[in-house]
């Protein structure tokens, strides 16, 4: 409780301190003015005439201003009036040369927009987890058949019905097939890219329909699947939203199937174009099928089961499954995380795009410092005015990082809008089993990645001049043109010359 307390007594005399800084101000002007006076009478009483007890006051004076300038550094909270300062030198500074700071401000737009386009289409795609109830606990399972070639297929419905007695690591197995069905008997007729599912389907995805129901027992089961659920979008676009659809029939290849239910805006599965499930067609003869690898099987992991122990039973019951039926001879099985499987094809380009992305921040970096370097002399004439005036070295450096960081915060926001512009691009870049599921989008994970990239090329390309500001001889440029600076800013130029050249190579390959 004690540290408790000293930490708030911290923070609300910081607080204090910003809050009333004009306050602080002019208390410790009022008490440097009372300094003067005393000091004015000493000399008085002294014997010193007024003008020169004046003028002696205001020699000694010069110690109080730097004691009231140790004062000020040492006030809680100076370091923001530093900084402010600092960034209203940085914009008076930037404003005297506009045409450098908007091809610096939108080169790194550029580069920054790239970076954080690509990166909220891997973000949403790889990153972000699926709009299912605890998604990381959600698989797909695959057969095994090395006798025709396949280290990846469907299951047959016989081998899905034993895993579900025998695997005791899922929660839930659930399959699904797509398909087509044509929708007759109301308008125009219109085929459909459908699913057939199995009943828990939705229970083992962790969803609910918006409205209606989803499937319960006894459908799916022989002679029990005249029922439908539909998508949002179908919904809206062929039914107009009207809620009274909901235990209605429609016909669908021709037989009625009574709609139980619409399931939400966003729900997108197994693919963005389906616009109808119905439950699975289980007739005896498929089921005791093992040689049609047809169904895709998605499982709930149970808590605290790894993708490890999961695989390993697999492996046992599929084993076994092959000792008891000659069509199972050498098969096998195996969970993958969904996510991972869905977006399995994409993995590698996204990954391919990213790198090019920030190889073109690497480049727009690369330029600003050859834009930095090309501005040296006058710089160089600037830090030397200011170092004879009383400027230190930090301060010289502070000042330039100051302005990288606020050339490239602007670069930021004009990249992070660029990059908001293209995200109805990205989406058909976003493969088609998540498409409509996930979609890149402007939140609080692209503005940290913005955020980042912001304070990485500030320092990047902040860097270059660093490097010729330490090493310099700051009362050279006040005397001479030598050439030895000049050459070494040639020798950086063609140095970053060849590197954009290099890199830009490599992003076009």
């Amino acid at each position: 409780m004690p540290s408790i307390k000293r930490l708030w007594t911290l923070v609300c005399s910081f607080v204090r301190n910003l809050l009333r800084r004009e306050r602080v101000e002019r208390e410790l002007s009022e008490e440097i003015d009372s300094f003067a006076e005393l000091l004015t009478e000493e000399k008085l009483a002294q014997g010193m005439p007024p003008n020169e007890a004046r003028r002696a006051a205001r020699h000694d004076l010069g110690r109080a201003e730097s004691v009231k300038e140790q004062v000020r550094d040492v006030r809680v909270g100076a370091w923001l009036d530093v900084l402010r300062q600092d960034v209203r030198f940085a914009v008076r500074t930037l404003g005297r040369r506009p045409g450098f700071a908007a091809v610096t401000v939108l080169t790194l737009a550029v580069g920054i927009g790239a970076t954080t386009a690509i990166f909220s289409l891997i973000d949403s795609v790889l990153l972000k987890p699926l709009p299912f109830k605890e998604p990381d606990r959600l698989t797909l399972v695959w057969e095994v058949r090395p006798r025709f070639n396949l280290p990846r297929v469907g299951v047959s419905p016989a081998n899905y019905v034993d895993w579900q007695k025998q695997a005791q690591s899922f929660e839930n197995l659930a399959a699904y097939v797509s398909n087509f069905v044509n929708l007759t008997g109301t308008g125009r007729p219109e085929r459909l890219a459908a699913a057939r599912v199995t009943p828990n389907l939705f229970p083992t995805l962790g969803v609910e329909p918006l409205l209606g129901r989803g499937f319960v027992a006894p459908e799916g089961s022989p002679g029990q699947t005249a029922v439908a659920i539909l998508s949002y979008g179908f919904w809206q676009r062929r039914f107009g939203g009207d809620r009274g659809l909901v235990g209605k029939t429609i016909l669908l290849d021709g037989e009625p199937h009574r709609v139980v239910g619409v399931m939400a805006r966003r729900f997108q599965f197994p693919a963005e174009d389906i616009q109808v499930w119905t439950p699975v067609d289980y007739r005896e003869q498929r089921l005791q099928s093992r040689d049609g690898f047809f169904l895709v099987v998605v499982g709930r992991l149970k808590p605290d089961v790894s993708l490890e122990q999961v695989n390993t039973e697999l492996a046992t019951v599929a084993g076994a499954l092959a000792q008891t039926y000659p069509a199972n001879i050498d098969s096998s099985a195996f969970a993958v995380p969904l996510q991972q499987d869905l977006a399995r094809n994409a993995r590698t380009s996204f990954l391919l795009l990213l790198t090019a992305a920030v190889m073109v921040l690497l480049i727009a970096c690369a330029n600003v410092a050859g834009l930095l370097v090309t501005r040296g002399e006058e710089r160089d004439r600037e830090f030397a005015i200011r170092t004879s005036l009383g400027g230190s070295r930090v301060q010289l450096l502070r000042q330039l990082l100051v302005e990288g960081l606020l050339l490239s915060a602007a670069g930021a926001i004009v990249g992070v809008i660029l990059a908001a512009q293209t995200f109805g691009v990205l989406e058909t870049l976003v493969p088609e089993s998540l498409r409509g599921a996930v979609a890149p989008a402007l939140d609080v994970r692209l503005l940290t990645v913005a955020f980042v990239a912001t304070l990485l090329t500030g320092l990047v390309f902040g860097l270059v001049p660093l490097r010729y500001a330490m090493r310099m001889d700051l009362r050279t440029p006040l005397n001479t043109r030598t050439g030895i600076g000049i050459t070494n800013r040639r020798r950086a130029q063609a140095v970053l010359v060849a590197g954009e050249v290099a890199l830009a190579v490599v992003v076009l390959f």
